[in-house]
């Protein structure tokens, strides 16, 4: 198998659930690559399965990231007696590289008040002063 670590840059994002009910995402990315004309952008599709999924669906498009995996080459007809390669990159460990903020869900932001609270609480509890955003999480 053909391994390939790529920093690639995430155009757009589709999600799915595969009958297991594990996430599956697909779309378009693109990575960058030097020939003799110099540097060349290249555009190829991709999907993702399992914690990949999620962290690639965390993320807007236009993400850029470290994708590490394989590229999956599929033979397709194309009925004029020409049979065409079509190159898909299967995503294994997806590291987003960009500053970009998380997409959030309706349940994060509604969840966000009452782990506030727990802070609040504990720091009321033993006296000390605990500024939030020295908090990592």
């Amino acid at each position: 198998m053909i391994n390939a670590t790529l920093t690639v840059k995430i155009h757009s994002v589709d999600e799915t659930h595969d009958p297991q009910g594990v996430k599956v995402v697909y779309g378009d990315c693109s990575f960058h690559s030097y020939s003799k004309d110099g540097l060349v952008e290249s555009t190829m599709p991709f999907r993702a399965k399992g914690a990949a999924a999620v962290a690639i669906a965390q993320f807007d498009s236009r993400t850029n990231g470290v994708a590490v995996g394989y590229p999956d080459m599929e033979v397709v007809d194309t009925c004029n007696g020409y049979k065409e390669k079509r190159c898909t990159l299967v995503i294994r460990n997806f590291i987003p590289t960009e500053s970009s903020q998380p997409k959030f869900t309706e349940k994060h932001l509604q969840s966000q008040p009452a782990e506030h609270a727990l802070v609040t609480a504990a720091t009321a509890s033993n006296g000390v002063s605990v500024d939030e955003l020295d908090i990592p999480f």
